[in-house]
């Protein structure tokens, strides 16, 4: 094939994909923004959702939601919200429902003196991790066994 040939139906194939663009905008602008997914991993990953939670919920005047299912938590975790997350949630007056699962005993106490909560005895809620929902958009699912904190 002659050299012009070719450039002529690369541009004629441009020229069609140009005049095809306002159109691909269209369809693409329907589906608005397109989720976004985090992933963070060790205590610094989940110090960071936290900071995340309590930044946007200091501008929440609804309670973020949690539900744990989980009694399997590294003490590194514990410590940190018992010690730090929870002192600055209290002071930014961030309301919480909370749904746990019975065997919940490392946040039974905390989250009854500190949370609405209900208690789920059934085994099929034990979940194994946290899953947030805060803000007006936002969900977190943590993990925090030693072997896979994310």
């Amino acid at each position: 094939m002659k050299p012009e040939l070719l450039f002529r139906r690369e541009e004629e194939k441009y020229e069609h994909l140009k005049s095809s663009l306002p159109s691909l905008l269209a369809i693409t602008e329907r589906f608005g923004n397109r989720p976004k997914t985090q992933f963070f991993e060790g205590l610094e990953g989940l110090k960071k959702v936290f900071e995340d939670i309590l930044l946007t919920g200091k501008d929440m005047t609804t309670p973020y939601l949690s539900f744990i299912g989980t009694d399997d938590m590294d003490n590194r975790v514990e410590e940190y919200i018992t010690k730090e997350f929870a002192v600055q949630r209290a002071k930014l007056k961030i309301k919480t429902k909370a749904i746990l699962s019975m065997d919940t005993s490392l946040y039974m106490e905390y989250y009854k003196k500190n949370h609405t909560v209900l208690i789920i005895e059934e085994p099929v809620f034990d979940l194994g991790n946290e899953i947030v929902v805060y803000g007006n958009n936002k969900i977190a699912i943590l993990m925090y066994d030693k072997e896979e904190m994310s």
